[in-house]
Order: C-alpha cells, then structure tokens, then sequence
C-alpha cells in the first residue's frame, strides 16, 4: 500500500532534531486503518486502556471500537456506571456482569489536576454536583455523585438492578454474548429488555440470578441466534420457562448448560431432545432427572460430541441409549452415578468409538470389567480421569495400558 506523497515525506529518514514531537502515525493512518490496528490489539483491558491513552484520537476510536468488558453489578451507583460505561463504548459485543466487581471498589480519589477540573467545568452550571470521588475505568472519568443515591422507594440500591440492564440492552444493540453472575437484583424485566433490543444475542450465561419464566420465554422469541446458553443456580424460573425458550430458538442451540437448578425436571429435557437436533455440547447437573430425561436427549440429540452429566436418579437405561443413539460422542464426563453397572459402560464402548476423553467421578458400580470394554473398543482414548470408583483396581489400568498405550490417566484415585 502506498502513502500519498506528503506522509512519504514524513515517514523518510531525518535528523532526530526533525523527528522530535513528528505525530507521523496519525498523519500516515487514515481513520479505518487506525480502526482495524486497535481491533487487533486483543481483548486485554490493560492494552486496550494503554491505546487510549495515547492522544484524543485514539480513546475516540477505542470507545467506537472496543467489543468486550467487564462491569460492576455491586455499589451504589452500580445502575449509573454500566450507563455512562455504555454511552462511552457502544459498540459493546461482549459483556460480563459481575456483582462480585464493585463500583465502589473502582471509585478512587481523583487529584486536583487540570483533567478533574475539565470534568467538572464540562458538567452544566445548573446540574453540577459536588465530586469527592470519580469512577475510573478504560482511562476515563466518570463524574459520579459523591453521595449516596436512594432507589424509588427510599432505600438505597447497593446492586446493579434492571434499570442497569436496560441501559445495557438500549445502549449496545449489537450484543452477542452476555453474562450475568450473582445480579441478585436483576429480574425477568431486565432480560426482557435484551430480548426486545439484543437481536444478535448468541450466547447467554446466567448464574445466581432471580430470573423468572418470562424472562427465559422472552430470550427465546427475540433471540433466535442464540446457540450457547447456560444457567446455573437460576432461581424464580420452573419447566415453563425453559421450555418456552428451548420452542422458540432450539434450532440454533448449540451448546447448553444447565446445573443446580432446583426446578428442572423430566420436562425439560424432552423439550431438549424435542427442539434441539443440533445440539454438539450439553452439561447436566440435576437430583431430579431420571432416565426419560436423559433417554430423550439422546435420542433427539445425536450431534453430541461433549456430554457431562451428574444426575443421581438415572441408571443404566440411561447410558445405554447414549450408546445406541450418539455414535459422535468424543467427551464423556460421568459423575456421582450410583445406579449404573458395567452393563451401561459397555454399551457406551461399543456405540461411541469416536471417544477421546473419559471422566468417571464416584461411580461406585464400576468394575475393572468397564474400562476393559473401554479399552478395547474406543482406540482414539488419550485421556481417562477415574476417582473414587472404589470397586476398580489395578486391572482396569492395565487394560488401558495393554490396549491403550498413549492414554494420559490424570489423578487416578479408586
């Protein structure tokens, strides 16, 4: 690529006198060069925020181009800063919402400089609050209330609420991957307003949030990119609510996650097995599934490639329909399995000969007599994790070690 003739000039040799205070970058680089050198850069906030802090050019071009952040979900202004973080950086693709960051940890003593001065001057004469404190983030200050402020109802709100969330959605409607870890104040209301703004949503991570059944249905109506979903600890939301959003945008799940949520039953996973053909990656973790749970995924599911499940009330029904019915399977992950024997494992080794990975956590069923059916009919094995299979021995090591020279097997413990 050529440059015109005058930045030619300033990009050739010249004396170190001649090159002192020579912005030559700026004047060589038109806008969307500049643009697609900081989209380069990476994700790393420290490299990001070193970009815009080289001149007022580049913090303009970072804030039209930066896709990632993290963000605070507890302090009092909480609401206030995820809004002045989003008017800043709209073009926000990736956003992590974590109440175990705080505003209030991020909150540090602004000097007595020019550039706190600037900010101040810059707020109109007529709303101009008195500033002990300033929010610093991305090398920008953000003019913040040094006192507390009361929610609606007179009580402070020490949490990011959907006040915050609506900001988000409003504010950065090209949002493809969300997270959301302990909000306790967000409800469906605040999901709901993703769903009507955030069209190119792909990925959602819910976990210890009080989120309902119709923020859940409402994900899936106005979300149909979504492909990775997961929720952990989701409280406030039953069956339904899964099930409304698994009807409305199965098709393009990929990936779903789904642990320690005291609702989920039966139910849901046939809606899974149901709505969901495409589905390569799924993560199980409940007390209250049994085997029509798990049957009907895989025989709706046959896609899987990764399979981790720890549900307590499934046997060996189960794990034989994941071996007659997902032939793709390369990652199992079985844990705290009590009611399945060799018989299901068996079933697994024959019908699943693509498997590279194998983790056994406390199937206490277990004999020597599974991994030799393992090791025999699953040749691409490299990695196995066995613990706390108390009826395994020796045997079930030298069985791999015979027909599975090159397995790795990580803290074996039986």
């Amino acid at each position: 690529m050529g440059f015109p003739n005058s930045s030619r000039s300033l990009l050739s040799p010249a004396t170190p006198a001649a090159m002192k205070g020579a912005d030559l970058i700026n004047v060589a680089l038109p806008e969307e060069l500049l643009e697609d050198v900081l989209r380069r850069v990476g994700d790393e906030k420290r490299d990001l925020d070193s970009c815009a802090l080289v001149c007022r050019r580049w913090r303009r071009l970072d804030r039209a181009t930066r896709r990632s952040a993290k963000l605070p979900a507890s302090g009092v202004h909480a609401d206030e800063v995820v809004g002045l973080f989003v008017e800043r950086f709209p073009a926000l693709a990736d956003v992590s919402i974590d109440e175990r960051l705080s505003a209030d940890a991020a909150v540090v003593s602004a000097p007595a400089s020019r550039s706190r001065r600037h900010v101040i001057s810059s707020i109109p004469s007529g709303s101009r609050r008195r500033m002990s404190r300033v929010p610093r983030f991305a090398g920008i200050l953000f003019p913040l209330p040094s006192e507390q402020t009361p929610s609606g109802d007179g009580i402070e709100s020490f949490c990011l609420t959907d006040v915050g969330l609506t900001s988000l959605a409003r504010g950065c409607k090209g949002l493809e991957k969300l997270s959301l870890v302990w909000c306790s104040a967000i409800s469906s209301i605040g999901l709901v307003r993703v769903a009507e703004n955030c069209k190119k949503l792909a990925s959602l991570d819910i976990q210890a949030c009080y989120i309902g059944d119709p923020g859940l249905v409402a994900i899936g109506e106005g979300c149909n990119l979504l492909n990775n979903l997961s929720l952990r600890f989701v409280e406030g939301a039953t069956d339904e609510g899964l099930i409304g959003l698994i009807k409305s945008c199965g098709q393009s799940l990929l990936s779903l996650g789904i642990a320690n949520c005291a609702w989920m039953t039966d139910a849901s996973l046939r809606a899974v097995g149901s709505h969901c053909p495409n589905l390569e990656i799924l993560s199980l973790e409940s007390e209250l599934v049994k085997n029509d749970g798990v049957i009907s995924i895989a025989k709706g599911c046959r896609l899987l490639k990764n399979l981790k499940l720890q549900c307590i009330g499934a046997g060996d029904e189960a794990l034989e329909a994941i071996g007659s019915c997902c032939s793709l399977l390369e990652i199992l992950s079985l844990n705290n399995f009590e009611r399945f024997t060799d018989r299901s494992l068996s079933s697994i080794a024959k019908g699943c000969k693509n498997l590279t990975d194998l983790v056994l956590n406390d199937c206490l069923l277990l004999t020597d007599r599974s991994l030799e059916f393992v090791a025999r009919s699953c040749k691409r094995i490299a990695r196995l994790k066995i613990n706390g299979c108390q009826n395994m021995e020796t045997a079930a090591l030298e069985h791999i070690g015979r027909w599975c020279p090159y397995v790795f097997v990580e803290n074996s413990i039986c």
